[in-house]
């Protein structure tokens, strides 16, 4: 919390909701990452109106998830399934 008050920062908090559109997003886009790197562009996309035009925004996307593709592929599906797709919309 110290940091983040003498930063000016802030803190977004994601749900899985949005952790999972985030990573079906950034597959379709052809960026394969491991889940919780997701989180961190899954809270860009909560923020993204409140960002100034023309700041630079840096969202480190690490982890390959290649060596899990079949459970990520999985959890989308079974997430497009079982969740009303309302749901998942930011």
């Amino acid at each position: 919390k110290k940091v983040v008050v003498e930063s000016r920062g802030s803190v977004v908090l994601v749900n899985n909701n949005h952790i999972i559109e985030a990573l079906t997003e950034l597959i379709d886009l052809g960026f394969i990452v491991e889940p919780t790197s997701v989180a961190a562009y899954a809270a860009y996309k909560l923020i993204k109106e409140s960002i100034n035009p023309g700041e630079t925004v840096l969202i480190p996307l690490t982890g390959s998830g290649l060596k899990m593709i079949d459970q990520l592929v999985e959890l989308i599906r079974r997430a497009r399934q079982n969740l009303n797709p309302e749901v998942l919309k930011f």
